[in-house]
Protein backbone atom coordinates (compact mmCIF):
# COMPACT_ATOMS: atom_id res chain seq x y z
CA UNK A 1 0.00 0.00 0.00
CA UNK A 2 3.04 2.61 0.36
CA UNK A 3 5.14 3.38 -1.94
CA UNK A 4 9.31 3.69 -1.22
CA UNK A 5 9.21 7.53 -0.66
CA UNK A 6 6.64 7.18 1.43
CA UNK A 7 7.80 4.46 3.72
CA UNK A 8 11.48 6.66 3.66
CA UNK A 9 9.44 9.41 4.76
CA UNK A 10 8.84 7.71 7.93
CA UNK A 11 11.54 6.57 8.75
CA UNK A 12 13.65 9.77 7.96
CA UNK A 13 11.31 12.19 8.66
CA UNK A 14 8.75 10.59 11.27
CA UNK A 15 5.54 11.04 9.50
CA UNK A 16 3.90 10.32 6.07
CA UNK A 17 0.73 11.41 5.09
CA UNK A 18 -1.55 9.83 2.54
CA UNK A 19 -4.79 10.71 1.29
CA UNK A 20 -7.42 8.54 0.29
CA UNK A 21 -5.79 5.06 1.48
CA UNK A 22 -9.06 3.76 2.83
CA UNK A 23 -12.12 2.59 0.00
CA UNK A 24 -14.25 5.56 0.20
CA UNK A 25 -17.64 3.28 1.23
CA UNK A 26 -15.71 2.04 4.36
CA UNK A 27 -15.23 6.06 5.13
CA UNK A 28 -18.66 7.21 4.15
CA UNK A 29 -19.59 4.50 6.60
CA UNK A 30 -18.05 4.99 9.66
CA UNK A 31 -19.12 8.87 9.18
CA UNK A 32 -22.91 7.71 8.71
CA UNK A 33 -22.43 5.43 11.95
CA UNK A 34 -20.86 8.56 14.17
CA UNK A 35 -23.48 10.58 13.59
CA UNK A 36 -25.65 7.98 15.30
CA UNK A 37 -23.43 7.44 17.97
CA UNK A 38 -21.28 10.11 18.91
CA UNK A 39 -17.88 9.09 19.96
CA UNK A 40 -17.09 11.24 22.90
CA UNK A 41 -13.68 12.85 23.72
CA UNK A 42 -10.26 11.25 23.55
CA UNK A 43 -10.12 8.63 26.38
CA UNK A 44 -14.14 8.30 26.50
CA UNK A 45 -14.47 7.77 22.74
CA UNK A 46 -15.76 4.58 20.44
CA UNK A 47 -12.91 2.08 21.83
CA UNK A 48 -12.51 -1.40 19.73
CA UNK A 49 -14.29 -3.34 19.10
CA UNK A 50 -17.30 -0.99 19.31
CA UNK A 51 -20.69 -0.70 18.23
CA UNK A 52 -19.48 0.86 15.02
CA UNK A 53 -19.00 -2.44 12.40
CA UNK A 54 -17.14 0.29 9.80
CA UNK A 55 -14.50 1.50 12.58
CA UNK A 56 -13.94 -1.58 13.46
CA UNK A 57 -13.14 -3.06 9.68
CA UNK A 58 -10.91 -0.27 9.65
CA UNK A 59 -8.73 -1.10 12.89
CA UNK A 60 -8.12 -4.40 11.04
CA UNK A 61 -8.28 -3.79 7.86
CA UNK A 62 -5.67 -5.77 5.29
CA UNK A 63 -4.38 -2.27 3.73
CA UNK A 64 -3.75 -0.75 6.91
CA UNK A 65 -2.15 -4.30 8.77
CA UNK A 66 0.28 -4.12 5.08
CA UNK A 67 0.72 -0.45 5.83
CA UNK A 68 2.27 -1.17 9.16
CA UNK A 69 4.06 -4.43 8.13
CA UNK A 70 6.08 -2.54 5.35
CA UNK A 71 7.19 0.35 8.25
CA UNK A 72 8.07 -2.48 11.38
CA UNK A 73 9.78 -5.08 8.23
CA UNK A 74 7.43 -7.48 10.17
CA UNK A 75 3.91 -8.58 9.39
CA UNK A 76 3.45 -10.06 13.11
CA UNK A 77 2.05 -7.19 14.67
CA UNK A 78 -0.53 -6.30 17.50
CA UNK A 79 -2.97 -3.53 17.77
CA UNK A 80 -3.03 -1.66 21.40
CA UNK A 81 -4.97 1.06 20.52
CA UNK A 82 -7.88 1.92 18.19
CA UNK A 83 -9.98 4.74 19.75
CA UNK A 84 -12.53 7.11 17.59
CA UNK A 85 -12.86 10.45 19.39
CA UNK A 86 -14.24 13.87 18.85
CA UNK A 87 -12.45 17.06 19.27
CA UNK A 88 -14.65 19.97 20.01
CA UNK A 89 -14.24 24.19 18.79
CA UNK A 90 -12.87 26.41 21.34
CA UNK A 91 -14.95 27.87 23.85
CA UNK A 92 -15.94 31.64 24.49
CA UNK A 93 -12.93 31.30 27.19
CA UNK A 94 -10.42 29.71 24.89
CA UNK A 95 -7.24 32.25 24.80
CA UNK A 96 -8.05 33.61 28.54
CA UNK A 97 -4.99 33.21 30.73
CA UNK A 98 -5.28 32.77 34.82
CA UNK A 99 -7.72 30.65 36.28
CA UNK A 100 -10.05 30.34 33.35
CA UNK A 101 -7.20 28.22 31.06
CA UNK A 102 -7.65 24.70 31.40
CA UNK A 103 -3.68 23.36 31.88
CA UNK A 104 -5.59 19.96 30.55
CA UNK A 105 -7.36 21.29 27.56
CA UNK A 106 -6.31 19.47 24.68
CA UNK A 107 -7.09 22.37 22.10
CA UNK A 108 -4.01 24.33 21.64
CA UNK A 109 -1.74 21.31 22.45
CA UNK A 110 1.67 21.62 23.46
CA UNK A 111 4.50 20.35 20.97
CA UNK A 112 5.03 16.99 22.30
CA UNK A 113 5.88 12.80 21.42
CA UNK A 114 3.37 10.40 22.03
CA UNK A 115 5.45 8.13 23.96
CA UNK A 116 4.74 8.61 27.49
CA UNK A 117 1.21 8.17 26.99
CA UNK A 118 2.22 4.68 25.88
CA UNK A 119 5.74 3.43 26.38
CA UNK A 120 6.97 2.05 29.86
CA UNK A 121 10.26 2.77 29.13
CA UNK A 122 11.53 5.16 26.46
CA UNK A 123 11.59 4.80 22.53
CA UNK A 124 15.09 2.42 20.91
CA UNK A 125 16.96 4.74 19.36
CA UNK A 126 15.76 6.33 16.04
CA UNK A 127 16.90 3.29 13.71
CA UNK A 128 15.01 0.58 15.52
CA UNK A 129 11.37 1.85 15.60
CA UNK A 130 9.11 -0.68 17.31
CA UNK A 131 5.34 0.67 16.67
CA UNK A 132 3.34 2.98 14.39
CA UNK A 133 1.09 5.41 15.34
CA UNK A 134 -1.78 6.73 13.00
CA UNK A 135 -4.69 9.15 12.75
CA UNK A 136 -7.46 8.52 10.23
CA UNK A 137 -9.32 11.78 9.66
CA UNK A 138 -13.09 11.71 8.89
CA UNK A 139 -14.07 15.45 8.33
CA UNK A 140 -12.12 18.62 6.46
CA UNK A 141 -9.77 20.74 7.28
CA UNK A 142 -11.51 23.48 5.21
CA UNK A 143 -14.77 23.29 7.44
CA UNK A 144 -13.08 22.03 10.84
CA UNK A 145 -9.66 23.64 10.85
CA UNK A 146 -7.57 22.03 13.75
CA UNK A 147 -4.90 20.55 10.92
CA UNK A 148 -2.22 18.82 13.09
CA UNK A 149 1.43 20.24 13.12
CA UNK A 150 4.43 17.96 12.94
CA UNK A 151 7.75 18.95 13.27
CA UNK A 152 9.83 17.12 10.46
CA UNK A 153 13.27 15.45 11.77
CA UNK A 154 16.49 16.64 9.23
CA UNK A 155 19.06 14.11 9.75
CA UNK A 156 20.70 12.41 12.13
CA UNK A 157 22.45 15.73 13.01
CA UNK A 158 19.12 16.95 13.88
CA UNK A 159 19.04 18.51 17.51
CA UNK A 160 15.68 18.28 17.86
CA UNK A 161 15.53 14.43 17.40
CA UNK A 162 18.92 13.90 19.89
CA UNK A 163 18.51 10.69 21.89
CA UNK A 164 17.13 10.50 24.75
CA UNK A 165 13.86 12.91 24.64
CA UNK A 166 13.00 14.63 27.50
CA UNK A 167 11.90 18.25 27.15
CA UNK A 168 8.23 17.90 27.58
CA UNK A 169 5.61 17.69 30.15
CA UNK A 170 5.20 14.90 31.99
CA UNK A 171 9.05 13.52 31.53
CA UNK A 172 12.51 14.67 33.23
CA UNK A 173 10.37 15.01 36.29
CA UNK A 174 8.79 18.03 34.35
CA UNK A 175 4.66 18.44 35.27
CA UNK A 176 2.21 17.12 32.65
CA UNK A 177 0.40 19.67 30.60
CA UNK A 178 -1.61 19.92 27.73
CA UNK A 179 -2.30 23.65 26.95
CA UNK A 180 0.43 25.21 24.96
CA UNK A 181 0.41 28.41 26.03
CA UNK A 182 0.17 27.02 30.25
CA UNK A 183 2.95 24.60 29.36
CA UNK A 184 5.50 26.76 27.38
CA UNK A 185 4.80 29.49 30.24
CA UNK A 186 6.02 26.60 32.64
CA UNK A 187 8.77 25.74 30.99
CA UNK A 188 10.42 29.34 31.37
CA UNK A 189 9.68 29.49 35.03
CA UNK A 190 11.76 25.84 35.99
CA UNK A 191 13.35 25.33 32.84
CA UNK A 192 14.74 28.02 30.86
CA UNK A 193 17.01 25.85 28.65
CA UNK A 194 13.84 23.34 27.29
CA UNK A 195 12.42 26.49 26.97
CA UNK A 196 14.35 27.59 24.03
CA UNK A 197 14.56 23.92 22.74
CA UNK A 198 10.50 24.03 22.70
CA UNK A 199 10.81 27.22 20.92
CA UNK A 200 12.83 26.18 18.17
CA UNK A 201 10.66 23.24 17.42
CA UNK A 202 7.78 25.49 17.16
CA UNK A 203 9.92 27.57 14.43
CA UNK A 204 9.99 24.21 12.50
CA UNK A 205 6.55 23.05 12.33
CA UNK A 206 4.63 22.22 9.29
CA UNK A 207 1.04 21.85 9.25
CA UNK A 208 -0.97 18.94 8.07
CA UNK A 209 -4.07 19.15 5.31
CA UNK A 210 -6.52 16.74 5.82
CA UNK A 211 -9.99 15.92 4.52
CA UNK A 212 -11.95 12.46 4.88
CA UNK A 213 -10.14 9.91 4.73
CA UNK A 214 -6.62 11.22 5.20
CA UNK A 215 -4.27 8.94 6.70
CA UNK A 216 -1.86 10.76 9.04
CA UNK A 217 1.10 7.85 10.21
CA UNK A 218 4.06 8.68 12.63
CA UNK A 219 5.67 7.57 15.18
CA UNK A 220 6.04 8.42 19.24
CA UNK A 221 9.08 9.23 18.38
CA UNK A 222 7.60 12.16 16.72
CA UNK A 223 7.33 15.97 17.53
CA UNK A 224 3.56 16.96 16.52
CA UNK A 225 0.57 18.66 18.10
CA UNK A 226 -2.85 19.14 17.86
CA UNK A 227 -4.49 22.90 16.89
CA UNK A 228 -7.95 24.46 17.78
CA UNK A 229 -10.30 23.83 15.57
CA UNK A 230 -12.30 26.90 14.15
CA UNK A 231 -15.19 28.91 16.25
CA UNK A 232 -18.23 27.59 15.67
CA UNK A 233 -16.83 24.16 13.55
CA UNK A 234 -18.97 21.03 14.20
CA UNK A 235 -16.86 18.49 15.94
CA UNK A 236 -13.56 16.93 14.34
CA UNK A 237 -13.63 13.06 14.55
CA UNK A 238 -10.71 11.04 13.86
CA UNK A 239 -9.15 7.31 14.61
CA UNK A 240 -6.43 7.46 16.73
CA UNK A 241 -4.46 3.80 16.40
CA UNK A 242 -1.86 2.16 17.40
CA UNK A 243 0.72 -0.79 16.62
CA UNK A 244 3.39 -2.56 17.45
CA UNK A 245 5.68 -5.83 16.79
CA UNK A 246 4.46 -8.61 18.21
CA UNK A 247 7.42 -9.26 20.82
CA UNK A 248 7.17 -5.68 22.03
CA UNK A 249 5.51 -5.65 25.86
CA UNK A 250 6.57 -2.33 27.05
CA UNK A 251 4.47 0.00 25.21
CA UNK A 252 1.69 -0.63 27.30
CA UNK A 253 -2.50 -1.16 25.07
CA UNK A 254 -4.29 2.20 25.12
CA UNK A 255 -7.85 -0.37 24.84
CA UNK A 256 -6.69 -3.71 23.50
CA UNK A 257 -4.47 -6.24 22.68
CA UNK A 258 -4.90 -7.93 19.52
CA UNK A 259 -2.34 -9.95 17.69
CA UNK A 260 -2.23 -10.34 14.04
CA UNK A 261 -0.07 -12.06 12.20
CA UNK A 262 0.49 -12.68 8.27
CA UNK A 263 -2.53 -12.37 5.88
CA UNK A 264 -5.01 -13.95 7.79
CA UNK A 265 -7.99 -11.80 9.24
CA UNK A 266 -8.11 -11.12 12.98
CA UNK A 267 -10.77 -12.33 14.86
CA UNK A 268 -11.99 -8.56 15.82
CA UNK A 269 -13.65 -9.92 19.00
CA UNK A 270 -9.98 -11.57 20.55
CA UNK A 271 -9.40 -9.47 22.95
CA UNK A 272 -7.84 -10.91 26.19
CA UNK A 273 -7.97 -9.22 29.69
CA UNK A 274 -4.76 -8.10 31.23
CA UNK A 275 -3.24 -6.13 34.00
CA UNK A 276 -1.62 -3.26 31.64
CA UNK A 277 -4.73 -2.43 30.32
CA UNK A 278 -5.81 1.41 30.53
CA UNK A 279 -2.59 2.22 32.28
CA UNK A 280 -1.62 4.33 29.11
CA UNK A 281 -5.18 6.18 29.35
CA UNK A 282 -3.75 6.99 32.82
CA UNK A 283 0.05 7.98 31.92
CA UNK A 284 -1.96 10.55 29.37
CA UNK A 285 -3.02 12.23 32.47
CA UNK A 286 0.25 11.90 34.70
CA UNK A 287 0.19 7.94 35.76
CA UNK A 288 3.42 7.80 35.48
CA UNK A 289 3.68 8.51 39.12
CA UNK A 290 2.59 4.70 39.26
CA UNK A 291 5.68 3.63 37.94
CA UNK A 292 7.92 5.68 40.20
CA UNK A 293 6.55 3.89 43.40
CA UNK A 294 5.92 0.47 41.42
CA UNK A 295 8.35 -2.68 42.59
CA UNK A 296 10.13 -4.67 39.97
CA UNK A 297 6.96 -7.33 40.30
CA UNK A 298 4.69 -4.89 39.63
CA UNK A 299 6.27 -3.39 36.24
CA UNK A 300 7.34 -6.74 35.05
CA UNK A 301 3.61 -7.75 35.34
CA UNK A 302 2.58 -3.97 33.66
CA UNK A 303 5.34 -5.03 30.81
CA UNK A 304 8.43 -3.79 31.77
CA UNK A 305 11.10 -6.32 30.76
CA UNK A 306 12.98 -7.60 33.57
CA UNK A 307 16.54 -7.05 35.19
CA UNK A 308 18.91 -8.66 33.44
CA UNK A 309 16.74 -8.88 29.84
CA UNK A 310 18.85 -8.25 26.69
CA UNK A 311 16.52 -4.93 26.28
CA UNK A 312 18.54 -3.07 29.43
CA UNK A 313 21.65 -1.50 27.60
CA UNK A 314 23.56 1.23 29.92
CA UNK A 315 22.32 3.41 27.28
CA UNK A 316 18.53 2.45 27.71
CA UNK A 317 18.26 2.36 31.49
CA UNK A 318 19.55 5.62 31.58
CA UNK A 319 17.40 6.84 29.13
CA UNK A 320 14.55 5.45 31.19
CA UNK A 321 16.51 6.45 34.83
CA UNK A 322 15.95 10.47 33.08
CA UNK A 323 12.63 9.90 32.17
CA UNK A 324 11.50 8.79 35.60
CA UNK A 325 14.20 10.71 37.77
CA UNK A 326 11.59 10.06 40.94
CA UNK A 327 11.80 6.08 40.61
CA UNK A 328 14.03 3.35 41.38
CA UNK A 329 15.70 1.50 38.13
CA UNK A 330 18.88 0.65 39.32
CA UNK A 331 17.98 -2.76 39.69
CA UNK A 332 17.64 -2.71 35.46
CA UNK A 333 21.31 -0.96 35.22
CA UNK A 334 23.71 -3.42 33.37
CA UNK A 335 27.49 -3.02 33.46
CA UNK A 336 28.39 -2.98 30.10
CA UNK A 337 31.95 -3.79 28.42
CA UNK A 338 33.18 -2.99 24.76
CA UNK A 339 34.75 -6.44 23.51
CA UNK A 340 36.20 -6.97 19.93
CA UNK A 341 33.61 -3.68 19.20
CA UNK A 342 30.45 -5.41 20.67
CA UNK A 343 28.54 -4.24 23.61
CA UNK A 344 28.39 -7.06 26.14
CA UNK A 345 26.79 -6.38 29.49
CA UNK A 346 25.71 -7.95 33.04
CA UNK A 347 23.13 -6.90 35.78
CA UNK A 348 25.77 -4.74 38.64
CA UNK A 349 27.29 -7.27 41.00
CA UNK A 350 26.70 -10.47 38.78
CA UNK A 351 30.02 -12.25 37.46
Amino acid sequence: PLTANQIASWRERGFVLVHDFLPDYLISAAQDEMRQTQPGPLSRGLMFPSVSNSLNRISIHARLRKAVAQLLGTSHIQLLQSEAWSKSPPSRWAGLSGFFRDAYSNSDQRMHMDYPNHFLTHPSPWDTPEAVAGILYFDSEEECGGATRVVPREGEADKAYAWPYLHMPGVGGHAWINDRATAESYFERTAPDAARFRKRLYSREVELPYRPGTLFLYRFDTWHRGTPLKRGAPNRRVLNFAFTRDDVTHITPWNCRLRMHGENDPNAHAIATAAEFGFARRMYFGGEDELNRASIGRKSQLGVPPPGDLYWTHKMAEAVSLRFPHGDWHEYVPVCDKIEGREECALEGSS
